[in-house]
């Protein structure tokens, strides 16, 4: 009896399953057979998706990171029944315009085993700068206060409005750049630097992107295999800007 409940079900998935999808799509169009769950799921982690970036030209980039869970366990679950060692998290940091809140770049990787931030965002640029865009200013937090950055952006002859740490030595230390930095951030305070860089731009970049994703997408993934963890991260943010990409177009239709 359970036996034949069992195949009872696994002929009739729910709406929201893909092989469901894909049995009814067989049913009411002409397609031929549908998928099974395991050949579907084993294509789209094979996919490697690219972000479609805009015309070559003249643009703005502000760069920031967040955390992925990697299970669906909350605190005090994890605490009471799971591991006792710290939890990772999947670490993605994103390249953004903030005036066009397009995607630009994204990179994803298990907490820890990855680049710093300052590191991707001098990757995501290269790549940017390579391509044939022009970048005139770089937003970046606290994360991004790094002599490599500063001295980077230099040589492009970039703009920046990157929060300077309160402890920071005016000190050219191997950055002329980061020390003029400095100088004006502690002559200003931050409030005046900050309306001055208007340094709060970032936030209509890199937090409206992230924030956006996580609502529609959830703030936890369903692979169970770390590199599938990565792979599904980075789908979300894709399949974000492809949705985004087509509301602008309709928009201006």
């Amino acid at each position: 009896m359970k036996k034949e409940r069992w195949k009872q079900n696994r002929s009739f998935p729910r709406d929201w399953n893909l092989e469901g999808m894909t049995r009814k799509l067989v049913v009411y169009t002409n397609l031929p057979n549908y998928n099974d769950y395991s050949t579907i799921n084993r294509r789209v982690n094979q996919l490697e998706p690219e972000i479609e970036l805009p015309k070559v030209g003249r643009i703005s980039a502000t760069c920031d990171g967040s955390g992925i869970k990697m299970n669906n366990a909350s605190d005090y679950r994890q605490e009471k029944y799971g591991r006792k060692k710290q939890k990772k998290y999947i670490k993605v940091t994103i390249t953004a315009n903030p005036f066009t809140k397009d995607l630009l770049d994204c990179d994803v990787h298990i907490e820890g085993d990855g680049p710093s931030e300052p590191e991707i965002a001098v990757s995501h640029l290269e790549e940017l700068i390579k391509e044939g865009f022009e970048i005139d200013k770089f937003w970046g937090d606290g994360s991004f206060d790094c002599k490599d950055l500063f001295n980077f952006l230099q040589r492009y002859g970039i703009l920046s409005a990157i929060k300077i740490r309160e402890n920071a030595s005016n000190k050219s230390d191997g950055s002329m750049r980061r020390a003029r930095e400095v100088k004006e951030y502690k002559e200003k305070g931050y409030e005046k630097w900050a309306r001055d860089k208007h340094y709060g731009r970032r936030w209509t970049g890199t937090e409206g992107i992230i924030s956006s994703v996580k609502v529609k997408f959830g703030d936890k993934v369903r692979a169970k295999e770390e590199g599938n963890m990565c792979k599904e991260v980075k789908r979300r943010f894709w399949a974000y800007q492809r949705m985004k990409t087509y509301a602008d177009a309709r928009v201006a239709a």
